[in-house]
């Protein structure tokens, strides 16, 4: 058992690594491949106060995080590691997990140095372990993070040291002074440096969070992320008037080896080397403010006149957005292949309206195999309830009476939550992002007849896309697009209900 007095004799050993990050992470956390851009972040972190990292992705950036993390708390007498990100599970599942690996990795394991514990990394001393340790914090509020500033009572004890005295007279005004300038302008000592601060997909932190903790005095401020937005202190530190001490790095997917060529071909191919989505994914530039609609009014009209491509014979589909009394409206679209067809679009009716129409759609090609998408948020719920009990209904009555006509023949109901998880939830943040992207990927294919209804097409249109603080796309919210058209985009959701259908025959 390797006990405190041991511990603290290691970290005498490890400390004869400060000032040489690359050489600490090569050799104790046995990274051993660091390719330019990450070595240029440890550089640059040892030679200025703030490193601002906006990166692609599958840069390597995390693993640097967490390399510098060790590095500072391994050279440094009662340091402390302050980390924030724009949720808990950002921190848990990325950040800390990777921490955990190069910890586990090295020989600091094997002295037990550190204490690992859900909330909070404390180096493993019974005394010390509250002084000396890493903290990840996601807060709500900038006031959760008052109180994380560096430690001066140990300045101004080695201030006295220097200055041979053992007690500040209260009286003497003059050497107060002195202390208090010392204080102000500490020249090129580091000996007392013992706070920093790293935060993590710096585009989804609060502007209010990253000044606070600015303003905690910290030696040292790490700032990584996807660059997702133009506006913001992230995006100001990085791409605004040059800072005094502050330092930037710009890493591209492209320089990266964890990066694969094939995924990067893939996004070029897809969205096009001049996309916001290649800028901000493999180039790590913010997005171009000229390019904010999901989907171009050019595409749309171009789909409106292409021939029939898809038929789906013995298939419909019918994408649903109910509404009720207010001042919403119901609608539903069906597509039995390139073509698509507005089945009802109405107001201030009951759900049982609602019901009525489906009912009617399924009836209408008894023998097809029926897929219904429904928006089973809010009141879609109720309506997909009752639905399940008339096939319930339908079912028994097939058993007892061989001539009955069942109300909803061969309906299979696909209940969506637009703000769900998407199928491909390391490009999109929810499953509505995803039908939009799915609806774009159709229409470049010519597989899609785009019908000629301009309040549909306003809805496509109109519907602005942003970025997650991890760099998933991420449509505007509803709320946000009616304040614009000024009214519910019912019929593009109904629309891209049965579009998103596509994937599930």
């Amino acid at each position: 058992m390797v006990s405190d007095e041991i511990r603290l004799e290691f970290f005498k050993n490890l400390k004869e690594y400060r000032g040489f990050p690359y050489y600490f992470v090569k050799s104790v956390l046995n990274m051993h491949l660091i390719y330019k851009g990450q070595k240029d972040i440890l550089e640059s972190f040892e030679n200025n106060k703030i490193t601002v990292v906006t990166s692609g992705h599958s840069t390597g950036k995390t693993a640097i995080e967490a390399g510098i993390c060790l590095y500072w708390l391994c050279t440094r007498y009662k340091a402390r590691v302050i980390v924030i990100a724009p949720t808990w599970r950002q921190l848990q599942t990325v950040f800390y997990a990777e921490v955990n690996k190069w910890y586990s990795k090295s020989i600091l394991k094997n002295m037990d140095l550190f204490l690992l514990k859900q909330s909070i990394m404390q180096f493993n001393h019974d005394v010390l372990k509250k002084e000396w340790f890493m903290l990840p914090i996601s807060p709500k509020s900038s006031d959760q993070l008052q109180g994380q500033h560096g430690d001066k009572s140990i300045q101004v004890e080695e201030i006295m040291k220097n200055l041979g005295i053992e007690f500040i007279d209260p009286e003497d005004l003059e050497l107060q002074e002195t202390i208090i300038k010392l204080l102000q302008n500490p020249g090129e000592k580091k000996e007392d440096e013992d706070l920093l601060v790293i935060v993590d997909e710096a585009s989804g932190v609060k502007d209010e969070m990253i000044e606070v903790l600015l303003g905690a005095d910290p030696s040292k401020v790490l700032v990584c992320g996807n660059m997702t937005k133009t506006t913001g202190f992230f995006y100001e530190m990085a791409f605004g008037n040059k800072k005094t001490g502050v330092n930037v790095i710009k890493l591209s997917s492209e320089n990266s080896p964890w990066m694969k060529k094939s995924n990067i071909q893939t996004i070029a191919e897809t969205y096009g080397k001049d996309s916001n989505i290649y800028r901000v994914r493999i180039l790590g530039l913010p997005p171009d403010g000229d390019e904010d609609t999901c989907i171009s009014r050019e595409l749309v009209e171009k789909s409106k006149n292409v021939p029939k491509a898809i038929d789906f014979k013995d298939i419909e589909i019918l994408g649903v957005d109910p509404a009720r009394y207010g001042g919403d409206y119901t609608a539903g679209w069906s597509s039995t292949g390139s073509e698509f067809k507005e089945e009802f679009y109405y107001d201030k009716k009951s759900t049982m309206n609602c019901i009525g129409n489906i009912v009617k759609w399924c009836q209408r090609s008894r023998e097809k195999k029926h897929y219904l998408l429904l928006d089973a948020t809010g009141i879609g719920a109720p309506i997909a309830d009752r639905l399940y009990e008339i096939i319930d209904e339908d079912y028994i009555k097939l058993k007892s009476e061989s001539n009955y006509t069942p109300l909803l023949p061969n309906l299979e109901i696909i209940e969506i939550n637009n703000n769900g998880s998407p199928f491909n939830d390391k490009e999109y943040a929810n499953t509505i992002t995803e039908m939009f992207y799915f609806l774009k990927e159709l229409l470049e294919d010519g597989k899609i007849i785009f019908p000629d209804d301009d309040e549909l097409l306003q809805d496509i249109i109109s519907r602005k896309y942003l970025f997650t603080s991890d760099g998933k796309l991420i449509v505007e919210k509803k709320e946000e697009l009616k304040k614009r058209i000024k009214r519910s985009p019912g019929k593009g959701d109904a629309f891209l209900l049965a579009v998103y259908g596509w994937k599930y025959i």
